[in-house]
């Protein structure tokens, strides 16, 4: 698991404003039971760019963080 994260952050590191491997690190943040560090992800991808806001909604790799006051207040109004 750590390796995982180590890579997951290199790649952000290395692209820190690509708003497709911010949103794939908030997915793989939720996947391993992270809600915080998934919705600042989430968020920064949103604020790069990501616009797909339905995909959002729906992604079950996101199905962890549904319900979390700040995923909520995130998507409101998309």
């Amino acid at each position: 698991m750590e390796e995982a994260k180590e890579e997951m952050h290199k790649g952000i590191m290395q692209n820190p404003n690509d708003p497709i491997i911010i949103y794939n690190a908030a997915c793989f943040y939720a996947l391993i039971g992270d809600p915080t560090t998934s919705i600042e992800n989430l968020k920064k991808a949103m604020d790069n760019g990501f616009g797909n806001y339905e995909y959002i909604k729906h992604d079950p790799d996101l199905n962890s963080i549904r319900k979390e006051p700040d995923f909520i207040a995130l998507i409101q109004g998309k």
